[in-house]
């Protein structure tokens, strides 16, 4: 028996071999061969191959061939050669005896089997910014014979150039450390079972979530706005406003003017290119500004009526006046025209709004003494060429009282601290027997202008030899306040 191996290439490591095995029955005597029939096994020594069996096809009637796949499980030379054949015919009984000792005619091929390409790459991975980077893994293309990174040397380590601040981008994973084993069953062989090619994967650094809320803030009716702020949650360690790529700006729609409520605050920034930016509104509350109402403090003298009550205000915002109050200004007091002298509440109430906290605060109507005169000299000797004395009282204090009437022009009457004052006046010589009015004009405590008018009448000289002149008087006193003349009194002055 003749056996023959014909192999085609590559041959690599874990890659299947088409060997065509061909079986000659080279019996001297011609007439007695045989077509060889049965199974035919291929392997190296110490079986360096799998699956090298196949079945014989005939080719003429003393030969028959097959093709065997095999895979070499080891690297380095090897010599492939018939190693066993089994014949189904009873004529080659002895073959399977005689061929394992090599007494069967054996033509081998040797083949260099090189190492398998293993590509080792470092599986693409992604974190956040500011974060640290995950553990790198890699995967294998591809293992041969069942292999796995458990028949590889060494130790994996993978790294990336970035680190836990670097910014959002793309960083390279380069990974080392592994090597192949060489031949296990054949020791001479310096060839791995693996020719290892690193490649490169992709660390993505992605955005970093940060939440930005616009800060709740509270201002009184017609202020301007507050500074308008923001909370971020979170930044990275080491990070803060400052590194955002573009400040956060906060705006509100309410104006200087704005009536109270509540009005929204939103903030914003341009796109940044570590932080995905997330936005949550706040709130501007506008609330009441204070607005205290004074009923300003009056005066007028006893028997008057009650002046126009006023107010003043402190203080509207901005441009506002009592124009923006609802209602209508009602002040009130307690005393009328008959109330004797004395202090009396002034209170105001009825007016509204929206925009302000009104306080009414109370003011005082001072009811004061109504001015009055008097002729002190009346039971004197008044004649004309003589003299009158007039009193007054309850005039404003520092002012001055004017006297004019029988015969008095412009007098003056100088008031003192008390309110009150006196003068003399002449009565001219040659005035007739007369009555005549005297009119005080003047200031009133409550600063009003105030007259008093006093009737008298005067005798003229009494002829030589008459009888003693006595001076009989009646005197008028009125006091005008505005427009009113209200009569207080007379006197009469008369000869006896």
């Amino acid at each position: 028996i003749k056996t023959a191996v014909s192999c085609t290439g590559p041959y690599v490591y874990g890659t299947t071999i088409n060997c065509t095995v061909t079986v000659t029955d080279t019996w001297p005597v011609a007439a007695s061969r045989r077509t060889p029939t049965g199974t035919i096994t291929v392997d190296t020594l110490l079986n360096r191959l799998t699956g090298a069996s196949c079945s014989l096809v005939t080719i003429n009637s003393s030969s028959s061939s097959c093709t065997v796949v095999v895979t070499p499980t080891d690297t380095g030379s090897m010599v492939l050669k018939a190693t066993s054949y089994t014949s189904t015919s009873d004529h080659y009984l002895v073959l399977p005896i005689l061929c394992p000792l090599l007494l069967c005619n054996v033509t081998t091929q040797s083949i260099t089997v090189g190492s398998a390409p293993l590509v080792i790459t470092a599986d693409s991975a992604s974190r956040d910014y500011g974060t640290a980077n995950p553990t790198f893994a890699v995967s294998y293309a591809t293992f041969k014979n069942s292999d796995n990174e458990d028949d590889l040397l060494g130790s994996l380590s993978c790294t990336s150039t970035a680190t836990s601040s670097s910014d959002v981008n793309t960083y390279p994973i380069n990974c080392s450390g592994l090597s192949s084993k060489l031949s296990t069953l054949y020791p001479l062989s310096s060839t791995p079972h693996y020719a290892i090619t690193w490649a490169p994967g992709t660390l993505t650094v992605e955005k970093a979530d940060l939440y930005i809320t616009a800060d709740d803030q509270p201002r009184g009716y017609g202020q301007p706005n507050p500074t308008l702020t923001a909370s971020y949650a979170t930044f990275v360690p080491g990070d803060d406003e400052t590194d955002l790529d573009d400040p956060v700006g906060c705006t509100t729609t309410a104006i200087d003017t704005s009536p109270v409520g509540e009005y929204p605050i939103t903030c914003e920034a341009d796109a940044d290119n570590n932080y995905e930016l997330h936005f949550t509104a706040g709130k501007l509350t506008i609330t009441d500004a204070d607005l205290v109402i004074t009923a300003d403090d009056r005066s007028r003298v006893v028997g008057a009526a009650n002046p126009t009550f006023t107010v003043k205000y402190a203080t509207f915002q901005g441009t506002d006046d009592e124009g923006v109050l609802g209602g209508a200004l009602e002040c009130t007091t307690t005393a009328d025209s008959n109330s004797p002298v004395g202090d009396y509440p002034i209170t105001c109430s009825g007016l509204t709004s929206d925009n302000y906290s009104i306080d009414f605060v109370a003011g005082t109507l001072h009811v004061l003494a109504a001015p009055g005169g008097s002729l002190p000299g009346g039971s004197g000797s008044y004649q004309a060429g003589g003299a009158v004395e007039v009193d007054v009282h309850d005039f404003k204090p520092g002012s001055t009282v004017i006297v004019n009437g029988c015969g008095i022009v412009d007098g003056e009457i100088v008031i003192d601290a008390n309110g009150n004052g006196h003068a003399t006046f002449p009565i001219p010589a040659d005035m007739d027997t007369s009555k005549c009015e005297l009119t005080l004009t003047g200031t009133d405590n409550a600063d009003a202008p105030a007259e008093i008018e006093m009737t008298m009448e005067v005798l003229g000289l009494v002829p030589t030899g008459s009888s003693s002149l006595s001076l009989g008087l009646t005197a008028g006193l009125a006091l005008v306040l505005g427009f009113g003349l209200v009569l207080l009194g007379r006197r009469r002055y008369a000869w006896r």
